[in-house]
């Protein structure tokens, strides 16, 4: 025969271990959820940095094509002069030319970046998720 507090004791025990299923359930059901608005956020800061490559590139095609047309302009010319100034204009354009690439350079690194950290928090969901729906068997086992 068991007494009061026993019994009192296994209800609360069950309790809790329903309890405890419960939120593992909630958890489970909620995970996904949260697992797409980060990775929606993440997919847009990759569009945003996709974009800004994109013009980049395109301005550095203008450039290429300006600076074709500058030292053609400068092997025409006879006047040293001008020369000089068509020289100072390839110069200033090697410059344009060098800070974008290294923009360039400065978002590619970062889109890597953002795609890395996208990979891992999917990896990171994939195991909580994992470790949520083994911790759901394992109290549907007890």
């Amino acid at each position: 025969m068991t007494t009061e507090v026993e019994r009192d004791a296994g209800n609360l025990a069950l309790i809790g271990v329903v309890m405890i299923g419960l939120v593992a359930a909630v958890g489970i059901l909620f995970l996904p959820h949260v697992k797409k608005g980060r990775e929606a956020q993440l997919k847009e800061r990759v569009k945003v940095v996709e974009g800004v490559l994109v013009d980049l590139k395109g301005q550095l095609e203008v450039l290429d094509v300006a600076l074709v047309l500058v030292m053609q302009r400068k092997a025409e010319e006879k006047d040293p002069k001008k020369v000089e100034k068509w020289e100072k204009a390839i110069e200033e354009f090697g410059l344009r030319r060098k800070g974008i690439r290294k923009c360039i350079k400065k978002d590619e690194k970062i889109l890597k970046e953002v795609k890395e950290e996208l990979d891992r928090c999917y990896a990171d969901v994939e195991r909580q998720l994992e470790e949520k729906k083994s911790q759901l068997v394992e109290m549907e086992s007890e």
